[in-house]
C-alpha cells in the first residue's frame, strides 16, 4: 500500500479541539504528505476556502453543533474532495444518507486515512486548483 495520499490531493482541514488528538492527526496527515489545516469550528472551514484538492475531516469541534447536519450542509455547499468523521468505537449514524464520505477511527492509524482517501475521486481533472471563495451558510 501506497503510504503517501493521492497525488492530486493538497490539504486536510481539520475541524477539532485543539489538544493531542488534533497534533496527532496533524502529524499523521502530514505523514502522508498532506498539508494539515486546522480550524476550531465550523466557521473557520470558508475561511480557508476548501476547493476540490482538499478533504475535511470533522472530529468534535469545541462549539458542540450537530456534525452530522453541519456536515450535510457542508456537502452542498463546497466541492471539498471527501469528508471524513473521525468516530471512537462504536457510532450511531442518522438514518437516510450519510453525510460523511467515511468514518476515520480514532486512534489514527495511516492504513485507515490511505483507505478512506484511495476511495476518493477527483472532482475535476488532477491540476493545481485557484482558491474557492464559497462561503459556508449554516
Amino acid at each position: 500500500m501506497d503510504v503517501s495520499a493521492p497525488a492530486w490531493l493538497d490539504r486536510a482541514i481539520t475541524v477539532k479541539e485543539p489538544g493531542m488528538d488534533r497534533t496527532v492527526l496533524a502529524k499523521q496527515l502530514g505523514l502522508i504528505e498532506l498539508t494539515p489545516v486546522p480550524v476550531d469550528g465550523f466557521d473557520g472551514i470558508s475561511d480557508e476556502n476548501p476547493n476540490a484538492r482538499d478533504v475535511i475531516v470533522v472530529g468534535k469541534p469545541k462549539d458542540g453543533e450537530d456534525r452530522f447536519a453541519i456536515a450535510a450542509a457542508l456537502k452542498v455547499q463546497l466541492k471539498s474532495a471527501g469528508l471524513f468523521k473521525v468516530v471512537v468505537g462504536p457510532t450511531k449514524t442518522p438514518m437516510g444518507d450519510m453525510a460523511f464520505d467515511r468514518l476515520l477511527p480514532r486512534p489514527f492509524l495511516r492504513a485507515a486515512m490511505m483507505t478512506g482517501l484511495s476511495e476518493l475521486s477527483p472532482l475535476v481533472a488532477p491540476c493545481k486548483l485557484g482558491k474557492a471563495t464559497t462561503r459556508i451558510h449554516i
